[in-house]
């Protein structure tokens, strides 16, 4: 067995490119001047959204409001509408059956060109901002803004984001949908990163949402105007003495800032094209002059709205942007193509994740996902073992990689899902398996992982069943596949051998995987995996292995953020503490005068 993975944060670290959430993938309806109703489904996220019809035909609303079939002008970077009005299936009329036969094969590639053309431009701009440093406690600016038309909605809503944002938080309270960001990032890192988010405002922008949230060709177009204002607002509030805090790198530049715009996201209402998507990105690479306070420059930016579908959201579009400024991609689709290949799905804060429970309580960060952190370190499996009561990453476990052996960056990752914390809303719960392969990191930090087929980091389903989401269709088949994801599944599969259904296949080498994982169980009291790995060995024995936890000490007691242990007894003078309990676990606490 050995360690892996330094050299891949290392090469991750200088990476960078900008992201979104996806859509919500929910086909809509909307009523044609002819009176028929027509049902559309969204594709693709901030950077490049479109409209296709249930059998896969791009449409565009025209002048008189009619969603209409759509052809790329000649500059190929716009799209045009044609006069033929769309129609369902079942009900089109012999004109638009023609139309559609002799509709341009190439279309469709088109649209797949473009969204690729945007994210490659985007790309060539040089990221500046990611935030490097996955440890400690940094400060992070949370901007609350309202537009001149849009006010958010709580009665006091910088309390109610201090709670949901800010707050340490229990085990109980995380599984009942009551948990934090904060506690969300101290439970992913085993306390090594306890960010210290700051709600500011709200402040109001001077114009109305749409102004900043009018979409042109299938991209906000103003959205960064409305970065530059509400920070430049916010610095007039003088609700922060010193802005420099935020610079926690001392580059000159403040880490990252978030923003929370009040009204809904266009993830959740994609048809309506003059709100504002959530994503992450640079403000000098909108064109924008940097804003500046106290002697340091704001740039790396993240944004998303307060409401998800008349309801207030929770944090977990949240964690997922900010997650971005840690530097994660995306796991979906970020090419515009329709979302037909299983990647992470809801295994993901990366996917879909970021959706559980309303958004109250979002996946947990999988092995992959800690390791690039540096949180954990996954141990390769290279001779026979027998792993007993093996734990989730969640509570101390660590990721197990198996690797292909005439392709060292094509392999597997697995990791118990138990049924606590942020696992307790996990679909199914046993041996969950990831498979890997990056022969390049470019796909990661160009945020083009998984447009590929297969997928380049994706879920092995125990049941085969790889069933994608279409909201509002098939919800009840897909959560029942989800269900199945996990070693042992549901209809008994307790193996995963290069003969097994899903085979433990590998894209490179002729002979297969050829390191068999037998007789997988679940112990649903401990929380804990066992299995045989190439047969088992009752000499070589793997259990209790746990993830060290934070490094700055191994005391219980009190420490300052910046890690300088205080002692035993409970500080005196007011602030913010960390206290680790006999555990280790460890918990941001609130000393008030």
């Amino acid at each position: 067995m050995k360690k892996f993975l330094c050299s891949m944060y290392l090469a991750l670290s200088l990476s960078g490119t900008l992201q979104a959430i996806p859509v919500w993938p929910e086909p809509f309806q909307v009523q044609q001047a002819d009176g028929t109703i027509l049902t559309l489904n969204p594709r693709g996220d901030e950077w490049f959204s479109y409209f296709e019809t249930t059998d896969g035909f791009r449409v565009i609303k025209d002048e008189a409001g009619n969603y209409v079939y759509a052809l790329w002008g000649a500059d190929g970077k716009s799209a045009l509408p044609t006069r033929i009005i769309a129609h369902d299936p079942l009900s089109r009329e012999v004109e638009e059956r023609e139309f559609l036969k002799n509709y341009p094969k190439d279309e469709q590639e088109k649209i797949h060109t473009r969204a690729f053309e945007i994210q490659n431009q985007s790309n060539a701009q040089q990221r500046i901002g990611e935030m490097t440093t996955h440890t400690g406690a940094p400060s992070i600016p949370v901007i609350l803004v309202q537009f001149a038309d849009t006010k958010l909605t709580e009665t006091d809503p910088k309390t109610g984001y201090e709670e949901r944002l800010c707050r340490p938080a229990t085990q109980e309270e995380v599984e009942v949908g009551k948990g934090s960001a904060y506690q969300y990032f101290v439970d992913q890192s085993l306390g090594k990163f306890t960010p210290n988010f700051v709600v500011i405002g709200p402040v109001t922008l001077e114009s109305g949402y749409a102004v900043y949230g009018t979409d042109v060709n299938g991209q906000d177009a103003n959205v960064g105007q409305m970065i530059v204002e509400a920070i430049q607002k916010a610095v007039a509030t003088e609700e922060i003495s010193d802005w420099s805090v935020f610079d926690n790198d001392k580059d000159g530049l403040v880490d990252a800032v978030y923003v929370i715009y009040a009204g809904e996201g266009q993830h959740a209402l994609p048809m309506q094209t003059d709100l504002i998507w959530p994503h992450t990105f640079q403000i000098e690479n909108r064109g924008l002059e940097l804003p500046e306070a106290d002697g340091v420059k704001f740039n790396q930016y993240s944004c998303s709205s307060e409401m998800m579908r008349g309801k207030v959201e929770g944090f977990g579009t949240f964690c997922h942007e900010f997650s971005h400024c840690l530097g994660l991609p995306d796991f979906y689709r970020t090419d515009g193509q329709s979302s037909s290949v299983f990647t992470m799905e809801s295994w993901s804060l990366m996917d879909y994740g970021s959706y559980t429970d309303d958004s109250f309580r979002p996946i947990g960060y999988r092995a992959l996902e800690k390791a690039y952190m540096g949180w954990i370190t996954p141990i390769e499996l290279t001779e026979a073992t027998t792993v007993k009561d093996w734990k989730s990453t969640d509570r101390g476990g660590t990721g197990l990689k198996i690797v292909n052996n005439v392709e060292s960056s094509e392999y597997y990752i697995v990791e118990t899902i138990d049924e606590s914390g942020w696992n307790k809303g996990a679909f199914g719960h046993g041996l969950l398996i990831s498979y890997v392969f990056l022969r390049s990191m470019e796909p990661w930090y160009n945020n083009t992982v998984n447009n590929t087929n297969p997928p380049r980091v994706s879920i092995v389903g125990a049941d085969n069943d790889l069933t994608t989401l279409i909201t509002g269709v098939n919800e009840d088949k897909y959560y029942s596949s989800l269900a199945g994801d996990t070693y042992p599944s549901p209809n008994g599969n307790d193996e995963f051998t290069d003969s097994s259904t899903p085979a433990a296949t590998v894209q490179v080498g002729f002979l297969g995987l050829q390191k068999p994982l037998t007789h997988i169980s679940y112990d649903r009291a401990k929380g804990t995996v066992s299995f045989d790995f190439m047969g088992g060995s009752e000499d070589n024995i793997l259990t209790g292995v746990v993830a060290a936890k934070n490094t700055a000490t191994v005391s219980e007691g009190y420490y300052r953020l910046d890690g300088v242990w205080l002692g035993t007894e409970k500080p005196e003078i007011p602030g913010i503490y960390l206290q680790r309990d006999v555990h280790g676990e460890m918990r941001k606490i609130i000393v008030e005068r």
